[in-house]
């Protein structure tokens, strides 16, 4: 129950340095543990991995590619298509990374990644080496010289709410009292 908040609470704020901002190692610590707590398949092993290097890598390019495309920005227009394209991407990504889940075995899912041709490790670990090459100076210079970058630690409102925080959105404190009902109310008793 509620494993995404233990796994957020528990291991992802506890790995993370305190006064810092939590990184790719807590990121791939976080999914390991989660791996772990599937069992041992290996294709949980490598659905987990897999999934750590995308969070790693879609987290840079929403810091760095999104905020070109939303207002002030005068490519604000070209949000629908920016959007269109990071969900089509995001679904193809997905279906590619959950498949050794459900075969669970290193055989198959290694094959399955050779009928794909690899695809998408290559756009996932293309992304970070091309944001790690300079792809993210490329983009704060872009946001620079349209005016849309935001200073660190700055909160940005959309419509007028804060969007986020310096820090990364607490979890609701109802939501970390893990409280799990009595049985008798989930399932009655036999009369």
């Amino acid at each position: 129950m509620k494993t995404n908040v233990w796994l957020r609470e528990c291991v992802y704020k506890r790995v993370a340095v305190k006064g810092k901002k939590p990184g790719n190692r807590v990121t791939a610590i976080t999914f390991f543990t989660s791996a772990l707590w599937h069992g041992i398949a290996a294709g949980y092993y490598l659905t987990f991995f897999t999934g750590a290097l995308i969070t790693s890598s879609a987290r840079l390019a929403r810091q760095s590619l999104r905020p070109l495309f939303v207002s002030p920005s005068p490519y604000a227009s070209y949000k629908s298509i920016y959007d269109f394209l990071a969900t089509l991407t995001s679904i193809a990504i997905l279906n590619y990374t959950a498949a050794p889940f459900i075969l669970s075995t290193w055989s198959d899912s290694i094959k399955l990644y050779k009928v794909l041709g690899w695809y998408g490790h290559i756009v996932v670990v293309g992304s970070l080496v091309m944001f790690y090459a300079g792809g993210v100076r490329w983009a704060k210079g872009m946001q620079r010289r349209l005016g849309v970058l935001q200073e660190k630690g700055s909160v940005k409102k959309e419509n007028g709410k804060e969007n986020g925080s310096a820090s990364g959105a607490g979890t609701p404190v109802e939501e970390k009292n893990m409280v799990v009902p009595p049985l008798d109310k989930l399932v009655p008793p036999p009369s």
